[in-house]
């Protein structure tokens, strides 16, 4: 499944579950025994990953609009997710030279 979500439109589980063809809860426990985390984490760091790319590949973008851009409500939404799930701001994950794959890896060398 998947295939014909909209590229570039944040999915949310609402969207994934009918691509798949599942209720909600079906999709939370296939994710969960798949992955490991349920469908909304998923899709919390799939937004995550998105606004780390657009960060560093947009640097004259702002951070409000780079959130709106991957599908945060506003940029202390998207902050709060890197406070979260990364443990650094957004403006410290732009000026920096690795990349979310892995999170780690951003600190690369320091």
């Amino acid at each position: 499944c998947f295939g014909s979500l909209s590229p570039g439109v944040p999915p949310t589980v609402q969207a994934l579950a009918q691509e798949c063809g599942y209720s909600r809860q079906r999709l939370n426990r296939v994710v969960m025994e798949e992955v490991g985390i349920g469908a909304k984490e998923l899709v919390r760091v799939g937004r995550l990953q998105r606004a780390v790319l657009a960060l560093q590949a947009r640097t004259g973008t702002s951070l409000a609009q780079t959130a709106l851009d991957v599908g945060y409500f506003d940029q202390a939404h998207m902050c709060r997710d890197f406070r979260e799930l990364v443990g650094l701001s957004p403006s410290v994950v732009r000026a920096a030279a690795g990349t979310i794959f892995p999170i780690h890896s951003l600190l690369a060398g320091a």
